[in-house]
This record gives structure tokens, C-alpha cells and sequence, in this order.
């Protein structure tokens, strides 16, 4: 029999440590374990879904994260804590309102004031890359509009540039012209 707050510090010690193979197998091992209370079994799948984050697997770690949260029910505070973890990874996946989305869920489950600071710094994170995100479009959007106009001025010159060659051409060889 696992002692449950022994394996959640040994995976919150790796975890934290960048040890992310180590924790996913850890979780692994955990999680063949029979009888799991849900609520542990949600804190377990969370941190396995944190580290294929921190490991850029990001459907997969959105997966766990759902199946952590079908595991706890309200009022349960692990929920905010998977809604925080769902939100960054949505956030990574430049998926900006649905992670926004998850952390109004977050705030409401959360029971301590570190919880809520934590979800005021994601929020802040996510409202900053949104932000990056919309200006990086208008600026992609402006760019586009700027060399196409350059683009249209070029072809033009070139065109009256041809024209008034062939112009000047035809007045020095009036012979040209019949």
C-alpha cells in the first residue's frame, strides 16, 4: 500500500527539480495502484499531465487533466488546481479564451489565498500573450497590407516606366513609329 502524502511529496520534489521522466513514471506506477481514492488518483493524473506539459505534449496533458477533474467533485479545491494547470497548457496552445475560460472556473474552487495569486499571475500571463497575440496579428495584417501596396506601386512604375520608354524610344527613331 502506497502512503499518499509520501508519493506526492517525492513527485512534487522531482516534478519541481525538472525530473519530468522520473515523476511520469512515479505517476505511472502510482496509478496501477488498486483502490486509489479519486480525489488522490485526481492529484496524481494532474501532475502527470503538468509534466507531458512541461514536456510539450500538450493534448495529452489536456486529456489527463479532463480525466482528473471527472474523477473530483465539487466543491472539491483539487478542481481549481486542474483548471490551472488546463488553463496554461490552453494558454501554450495559444487557445487564449478557453484558458481564460478555465481560470473564472479556477477562482471560484479556490480555498487559499497562494491559489488565488497564482491564478492572478496565470491570468496576467495569458491577458499579456492574448494581447501579444492580437498586436502581432494587426501588425502581421498591417505588414501584408504594406507590401502589398509596394508590391502595386512597383508593378505600376514598372508599367509607366515602360511606357515612357517606349516613348522616348519612338521620338529619337521616328521610324520606329509607322
Amino acid at each position: 500500500m502506497f502512503d499518499n502524502s509520501s508519493q506526492m511529496q517525492q513527485i512534487h520534489e522531482l516534478y519541481h527539480q525538472g525530473r519530468y521522466d522520473e515523476v511520469l513514471v512515479l505517476c505511472e506506477q502510482i496509478l496501477k495502484t488498486p483502490d486509489l481514492h479519486p480525489s488522490f488518483k485526481a492529484q496524481v493524473l494532474r501532475r502527470k499531465g503538468d509534466c507531458l506539459h512541461r514536456l510539450k505534449k500538450f493534448p495529452q496533458a489536456l486529456a489527463l487533466y479532463d480525466q482528473a477533474m471527472s474523477l473530483v467533485k465539487d466543491p472539491d479545491t483539487a478542481i481549481g488546481m486542474i483548471l490551472e494547470s488546463k488553463a496554461s497548457t490552453l494558454s501554450d496552445l495559444e487557445r487564449y479564451e478557453e484558458a481564460i475560460e478555465c481560470v473564472h472556473q479556477a477562482i471560484s474552487r479556490s480555498d487559499e489565498k497562494i491559489d488565488l495569486y497564482h491564478l492572478q499571475d496565470l491570468a496576467d500571463e495569458i491577458m499579456d500573450a492574448l494581447q501579444d497575440a492580437r498586436e502581432g496579428k494587426a501588425l502581421l495584417d498591417q505588414r501584408q497590407a504594406i507590401s502589398g501596396e509596394i508590391s502595386a506601386r512597383f508593378k505600376q512604375l514598372k508599367d509607366e516606366a515602360t511606357q515612357e520608354d517606349l516613348d522616348a524610344l519612338l521620338s529619337q527613331f521616328p521610324k520606329l513609329q509607322s
